[in-house]
């Protein structure tokens, strides 16, 4: 059943949400978590409609530190929910203005008095804009069930801008419905205990607490380490010393204080190990079974609640009901304790851990699973529970307004509210109660008060009022936030765990009788602002200290170390906010575009017939063989690369030498001639993946002779009539033709299996007749990557280097010479080292032109773009290692230069941000380095010749592909690496500014170098 209180917000939250502008908002504040939460499930039952949306410590709303956090966090969201705090903070920081908000409900309003939230959000944000016209400011609201004396009622109605009422038109209806219980004191005894007088847990925390040894607390021990290192800290040891508190000590006295009030209240019983034995009981637990089962009376419909003071003591209660002879069979019990308890907050000892799923508890006693709560005084106001039979202060209750909460508790008819009282009559009394209580309600009703109201408002003064807001955002700067806006900076910029970053506040009396505050912020901070003192004097220490704080942290905004929101500026400066929008960490894998082609420029006149051809001499030597020269003609020019090494199989292996030889201009028939010859010698080879019809091939082979200048085309015209086509072996003896060399492929009739002659072995017959003819010959390998050594452990096939021996009557042999075939086996491993060192020729020339690394250092080049993955000889995971320290000495340097104020904390944050691989993969995909970027390992397996054509279709077509994006932040780093090889750190810098622009440049590091070494040398 929704109570009265839940049910006015909730119409008139309906209301306003149909009224209200689109992007404002309906704002409801609890005291507690507990509180919110059954709000928040009330709120999603009647208004499913709305964007209804809860906020508390457990979202973690301290890390929202962007206003893209709270606008995304609130898109779509008409109805808030949240504790008070979590609104202050945002309207200090300018993340939420009270613009916004349409209406603001305070839950048990009764709060909104002194230092509390509730009335620092109404004093700094809505009562500051009364007198002004243009505010737009919103409604109030204020829900109380709560008793205020007049005093505390005029207080609570000024700081909220609103009155107090009372129903009065249809308040003898609600006195119908209403059931006053039947008010009953308990008395007990305050004797001694069951049981003895002590117990050995007790005795050994009152023995261990006055010999404590101070000199071994930890924290004591801390300090000492320091003092030996050098660290002076003789005034907080001193201060230690004479007082004898720290954490554990007062830890250790607060358990044995709490212990011993646990004897008076419960007895001994509790205190005993598990099983808890039941003949210890203090006579008031003894009074409170009693009073339970008297009560209870066999009613199967009972329900009852009782407030004990300690979290402690309801765990120690619930589990003596649980186990007690007298109760155990009556009572289903359930607890119910505070779930405020911060997590960063320090523990203490004596508290008892919260309990796991509350609201359970809760929820079993409104379904009646349970029928008896013992709670904290959490449990006074607000929570929606059911009506009970009886109410049980185990406790006197310590002022007016717990006396009431408590009591409406019991709402059913015919139900009691017992309070128990000792023996010796301390405390207020029913009458006592009952008086204020009367005089609260005749304040309630007296319309007269307004008079007084507004003159005690004319007499009010506003001491130590002090705001400063910032102009932009309206971020709110008072009196009473500075220090925790100061200790919060303070802890951020603390760069390890045993630095003491807190600030340090002194006092001195100016003039006497009155206090002003010095304050000292840690020594990273620029000494221009590490110190500030109060602007005045005050009669306490509090107010010195606020006014010291303000002052700093004002300070603190104007030289840049605060952003426009009144928070640590870190990494964050303005110019900047859009890119440090974008998270530092970067998705795994990012879209890649299609690599350059090196082979594409200049390839558009491809579809007419070339006139000019750039020409590359191959030489390939082997021991043991004739060296072969085979001259290459694209339209694209090639860089000088050096010579490198084809691996033909475990022993055998062929040097490449790669030479530019003069460009030649070339007549249409000399051009068709080359494209026949390159067809027959790719042909032999790659026949099943070409194009019959075809010869516009992107690249022309010629073979030559290293003296020839001029090629002669009637001669090639003529030789390649000689080598095109098959003739059998036997027609070759019969010709005498037995020079090997000569000899192409050979294939045995009938078989599809090709070899590479070898050797002509003549067997004579022994009776005279035809001699045999015996082919000493290799398979053909099935290789097509000769560029990588074979390990002696791979498993490799020795059929592709063992000689067989052939009939040389059953083969065929082909007229090309098997060295071309050889040739164009080997073609598409020499093609690659081409293409690697020209795309790293056509990257030196473009993107790192203003770097003017030489052509001489292109295999650097090729090495720092290369990644583990392409499984070459050398990649860039070494000049990666190097480029990385020297991206983050030159960062580091321009950064300490271009922010002399900055501490450490904030350059580090800047520094990590920028050389984070998030930042480098971005600034790589912009830039379009990723092009660039060889990924994937050769392995020639389903080459093909290329063709004109294809090389003039545009890569842009082609799918984009996922890579690695730390893949592409390394190269970045290898680059700047590369860069430092090449020139040392002034090519290393220039990479820096060229990959990364948003690195910040103020000149040449041997001119920043000095000027950042002498900010550390202040």
């Amino acid at each position: 059943m929704q109570s009265s209180q839940g049910a006015i917000p909730m119409q008139l939250s309906e209301r306003c949400s149909s009224a209200q502008t689109y992007w404002q908002l309906i704002w409801f504040l609890t005291p507690t978590v507990t509180l919110c939460e059954q709000q928040y499930e009330t709120f999603k039952k009647n208004l499913p409609g709305n964007g209804i949306r809860m906020l508390s410590g457990n979202d973690n709303v301290e890390r929202w530190t962007k206003q893209s956090d709270w606008d995304a966090i609130l898109a779509n969201v008409r109805i808030v929910l949240s504790t008070h705090q979590v609104l202050l903070d945002a309207l200090t920081h300018a993340f939420v203005s009270m613009s916004r908000l349409a209406l603001l409900i305070f839950d048990e309003a009764h709060h909104a008095s002194q230092n509390h939230p509730a009335n620092r959000i109404m004093s700094n944000f809505f009562l500051l804009h009364i007198k002004d016209e243009d505010a737009n400011l919103p409604r109030i609201l204020g829900l109380s069930a709560s008793p205020l004396i007049s005093p505390i009622a005029r207080q609570v109605e000024q700081n909220l801008h609103a009155e107090v009422r009372v129903p009065k038109v249809h308040r003898s209806e609600l006195m119908r419905h209403v059931h006053m219980p039947e008010f009953i004191q308990i008395h007990y005894e305050n004797g001694p205990v069951n049981g003895g007088t002590s117990s050995p847990l007790l005795a050994a925390l009152e023995c261990a607490l006055p010999e404590y040894d101070i000199l071994q607390d930890p924290y004591c021990i801390n300090l000492i380490r320091q003092h030996h290192e050098g660290r002076d800290v003789r005034e907080a040891l001193a201060k230690v010393l004479r007082s004898r508190k720290t954490y554990c000590s007062e830890q250790l006295k607060t358990l044995c204080s709490k212990a011993k009030a646990m004897a008076e209240e419960l007895g001994l019983s509790p205190m005993n190990c598990s099983p808890m034995l039941l003949d210890g009981l203090s006579q008031k637990v003894e009074k409170l079974l009693h009073t339970l089962v008297e009560e209870m009376h066999g009613d199967a419909e009972f329900t009852g609640l009782v407030f004990v003071e300690q979290r402690v003591w309801v765990a120690a209660l619930a589990e003596i009901i649980s186990i007690h002879s007298k109760t155990k069979d009556l009572f289903r019990v359930g607890t119910f304790v505070g779930t405020s308890q911060f997590s960063k907050r320090k523990a203490n000892i004596a508290t008892l851990p919260e309990p796991r799923n509350q609201q359970s508890t809760l929820d079993d006693f409104r379904s009646g699973s349970l029928n008896l709560i013992l709670a904290t005084s959490v449990l006074e106001e607000g929570i929606d529970i059911s009506s009970c039979h009886l109410v049980i202060c185990f406790e006197r209750p310590k002022n007016l307004k717990s006396f009431v909460q408590r009591r409406g508790r019991a709402r059913r008819e015919k139900s009691k509210y017992l309070i128990f009282r000792d023996n010796l009559g301390t405390g207020k009394s029913h009458k006592d109660w009952q008086s204020l209580e009367n005089e609260m309600r005749a304040a309630y009703v007296d319309e007269l008060r307004q008079v007084e109201l507004a003159e005690e408002l004319e007499l009010q003064r506003e001491d130590g009022e002090r705001v400063f807001r910032v102009p932009g955002t309206g971020a709110l700067l008072t009196l009473d936030n500075a220090c925790q806006h100061l200790y919060h900076f303070c802890a951020i910029l603390a760069s390890g765990p045993y630095l003491d970053a807190r600030p340090q506040f002194s006092f001195n009396e100016d003039p006497p009788g009155n206090t002003i505050a010095h304050v000292v912020l840690p020594i990273s901070v620029d000494p221009v602002v590490r110190t500030a003192k109060s602007t005045a004097s005050w009669r306490t220490e509090r107010m010195a200290r606020k006014d010291a704080a303000f002052v700093a942290y004002k300070a603190l905004h104007h030289a840049g170390l605060v952003n426009n929101n009144l928070l640590p500026a870190r990494d964050e400066p303005e110019n900047d906010a859009e890119e440090l929008q974008k998270s530092k960490n970067q998705p795994s894998l990012v879209p890649i575009r299609p690599s350059f082609d090196p082979w594409q420029l200049n390839a558009i006149p491809s579809q007419s017939d070339y006139q000019i051809y750039r020409r590359v001499l191959i030489h390939l030597t082997t021991p043991d063989q004739e060296p072969m020269n085979m001259l290459l003609h694209t339209p694209v020019s090639c860089p000088e690369i050096p010579s490198f090494i084809l691996h033909w199989n475990k022993v055998k292996k062929y040097e490449v030498h790669i030479s530019q030889i003069a460009p030649s201009a070339l007549a249409p028939e000399n051009i068709q001639i080359m494209r026949e010859i390159t067809h027959v010698i790719f042909y032999s080879v790659y026949h099943s993946r070409m194009q019959e019809s075809s010869l516009d091939f992107h690249w022309l082979l010629l073979p030559c002779n290293v003296q020839d200048e001029i090629e002669d085309f009637s001669s090639l015209s003529q030789w390649k009539q000689s080598v095109t086509g098959s003739r059998l072996a036997s027609d070759r003896l019969h010709e005498n033709h037995c020079d090997i060399s000569t000899w192409g492929l050979v294939e045995v009739q009938g078989e599809r299996r090709r070899y590479i002659p070898h050797a002509l072995v003549i067997h004579s017959d022994s009776d005279g007749g035809v001699p045999l003819h015996c082919l000493k010959a290799i398979r053909m390998p099935r290789r097509r990557n000769f560029l990588y050594a074979i390990d002696n452990e791979q498993n490799c096939n020795d059929a592709h280097t063992r000689i067989e021996d052939l009939n040389a009557e059953d083969c065929v042999v082909q007229n090309l010479p098997a060295s071309y075939t050889i040739f164009a086996l080997l073609f598409p491993s020499i093609l690659h080292k081409l293409s690697t060192h020209m795309l790293a020729d056509r990257l030196r020339m473009t993107m790192l032109n203003p770097v003017q690394i030489d052509d001489s250092h292109i295999n650097t080049l090729v090495t720092a773009i290369t990644s583990s993955a392409a499984d070459e000889k050398d990649n860039y995971q070494r000049l990666e290692f190097l480029g990385d320290c020297i991206l983050k000495f030159v960062t580091s340097v321009h950064l300490m230069a271009s922010n002399l104020t900055w501490p450490e904390s904030y350059l580090t944050g800047k520094k990590s941000r920028i050389v984070s691989n998030g930042s480098l993969t971005r600034a790589a995909l912009e830039a379009g380095l990723e092009r660039f970027i060889i990924f994937d390992r050769f392995t020639g397996a389903r080459w093909s010749p290329r063709y004109g054509g294809d090389v003039c279709e545009s890569p842009e077509c082609a799918e984009q592909s996922w890579r690695s994006s730390k893949v592409v932040a390394d190269v970045v780093e290898s680059l700047i690496g590369a860069s430092y090889i090449v020139g040392g750190l002034s090519k290393a810098a220039l990479c820096i500014q060229t990959l990364l622009p948003r690195v910040p440049s103020r000149g040449l590091l041997s001119e920043l170098l000095p000027l950042a070494l002498g900010v550390q040398q202040y």
